[in-house]
């Protein structure tokens, strides 16, 4: 289980939202709850703990909740630097609550959400900022910028929540799109995420634009393998992969090698991939 934690408006629903939608307009309209809100991707779960002052420091959420917990996003609105203070004062709540209820220490992901406002204060100061020397010893921590504007942001966020930047994947995928000479190589989930993607060239609009392609293909039904050209001699190649609940679309777009290499060099990349995730889960238990 993992759960987000944060201040009333700090961006846990939007997050939420868009993970769910890949929609920016309906993440842009979320409104505060009051309530524990539930997002289920596959076995991960992960539950978004109200912000409200009354209701955040209500222990009860933490007594139910806590013993189950493996990781731990802690929210923080990057541009709210008045409430960096009220931020931290949370942080420290929560680690009375991790020492009291938490059966083991969680990792812990620093997200500083909202870069995509000017004055945006970047993850690591507000590490530096929020979390203690001894912090950075006890828990392991992982801190990133996200903004429900920029997908890349977005894409790192879901990687590390399924615990993939452990794996060393972005290298695998940036080794697949240099032996396929790609402008983009790429692994989404099985609800179509992607976690994985290395750029030849930074291009944002990129990842939307292939996630709409995915969305609209598997519309129509699972795909296994596909392969087209478009018109401006673009090519795209997609092959998807079940591991028992898990499910991966690896794919690379705008590559020049001959076809069957590159679905040898796909193949290769997914069994790597799938090989990993199992080695990790049987660790992990």
């Amino acid at each position: 289980m993992l759960v987000f934690l944060g201040l009333d408006n700090a961006g846990k629903t939007s997050i939420k939202v868009y993970l769910e939608t890949l929609d920016i307009e309906k993440a842009k309209q979320t409104k505060m709850s009051d309530k524990v809100e539930v997002y289920q991707r596959g076995n991960m779960r992960i539950e978004i703990f109200p912000g409200q002052k009354v209701l955040r420091y209500n222990e009860k959420l933490y007594e139910v909740f806590f013993p189950f917990v493996r990781r731990i996003a802690f929210i923080v609105d990057a541009a709210d630097q008045d409430r960096f203070d009220e931020a931290k004062e949370y942080w420290e709540f929560i680690k009375k609550m991790i020492k009291k209820y938490c059966k083991e220490i969680p990792e812990v992901i620093l997200v500083a959400h909202k870069q995509d406002l000017q004055n945006a204060v970047p993850a690591d100061q507000i590490a530096k900022y929020i979390l203690s020397k001894n912090d950075l010893k006890t828990f392991r921590i992982v801190a990133i910028n996200t903004s429900i504007y920029d997908p890349i942001s977005m894409s790192l966020l879901l990687k590390v929540l399924h615990g993939a930047h452990r794996l060393g994947i972005d290298r695998v995928v940036e080794v697949l799109r240099e032996r396929t000479d790609s402008d983009v190589a790429f692994i989404y989930d099985n609800h179509l995420l992607p976690i994985a993607i290395s750029l030849r060239e930074k291009d944002e609009k990129i990842i939307n634009r292939l996630t709409d392609v995915v969305i609209s293909l598997e519309r129509l039904g699972e795909i296994k393998v596909l392969y087209g050209t478009y018109a401006d001699g673009k090519n795209i190649l997609l092959l998807s992969e079940h591991a028992k609940e898990e499910r991966i679309i690896i794919g690379v777009y705008g590559f020049t090698v001959n076809l069957k290499e590159v679905l040898i060099h796909c193949k290769a990349t997914q069994k790597h991939y799938l090989a990993e995730m199992r080695r990790r889960l049987w660790s992990s238990l």
